[in-house]
C-alpha cells in the first residue's frame, strides 16, 4: 500500500453503516465532509474510494480503502508544506525490477562471472530504496542492508568468491522476508 493510500477496518452496526453511507452521499453531493474526515475520508482529495462490506451476526465489517490524489511537480511530488521531493517508485514495480536484476546477477555468479555493472548498480540502488517501505519486512531490513553492503564491497574489490557468499546472504534474507510477507 502506498503512502497515498489508507485502509480502515470498521465494525459497525447496521444503523451506523447506513449512517456512513448517508454521510458519504451527502459529501458526494458537495455537502459536509466532517464525519467522513474523522474516518480519514475526503471526497475532494480522493482519487478512489473502495468499500467492502461483510455481514456478521450482529455487526457489519466495513473495509474502507482510500487512495488520495497525488499532487505532482516536475521530478517529484509536493508535500503538504509545499516542498518538492523526488517521486518514490511504487513498491510492486520496484520489487518486480529487483527480481529481474536478482536473477541476472545470480545467473552471472553461478557462471563464475561478475555481474554487469548496470545490474549491480540498479540492484543496489533498488535494495536501498526497498528498505524505505514500511510494513514489508522491517525486521529483515537491517540484515538485508548489511548483506547488500558486503556484496557491494566484494564487487568493488572484484572478489568473485566473496560476492557469491554475500549474494547468498542476500538470498537468505530475501527468502526469510518473502516467506513471512509474500
Amino acid at each position: 500500500m502506498s503512502s497515498q493510500e489508507r485502509k480502515t477496518d470498521l465494525y459497525l452496526s447496521t444503523t451506523d453503516t447506513a449512517s456512513l453511507f448517508r454521510n458519504l452521499a451527502t459529501a458526494i453531493e458537495g455537502g459536509d465532509e466532517k464525519l467522513l474526515n474523522d474516518l480519514g475520508i475526503s471526497i475532494k482529495d480522493s482519487k478512489k474510494i473502495k468499500l467492502e462490506i461483510k455481514c456478521g451476526e450482529e455487526k457489519l465489517s466495513v473495509k474502507v480503502k482510500v487512495k488520495n490524489k497525488a499532487v505532482e511537480a516536475e521530478g517529484g511530488e509536493m508535500t503538504e508544506a509545499g516542498e518538492n521531493v523526488p517521486k518514490k517508485p511504487g513498491y510492486k514495480p520496484l520489487k518486480k525490477r529487483m527480481s529481474g536484476t536478482f536473477k541476472s546477477i545470480k545467473k552471472s555468479l553461478l557462471a563464475a562471472t561478475p555481474p554487469s555493472s548496470e545490474d549491480l548498480n540498479l540492484f543496489l540502488e533498488d535494495a536501498a530504496e526497498m528498505v524505505t517501505y514500511p510494513g514489508f519486512g522491517n525486521k529483515y531490513y537491517p540484515a538485508f542492508t548489511e548483506a547488500c553492503q558486503y556484496f557491494e564491497k566484494a564487487a568493488a574489490a572484484g572478489n568473485l568468491e566473496e560476492m557469491l557468499i554475500a549474494f547468498s546472504k542476500i538470498d537468505v534474507c530475501r527468502l526469510a522476508c518473502h516467506d513471512r510477507y509474500k
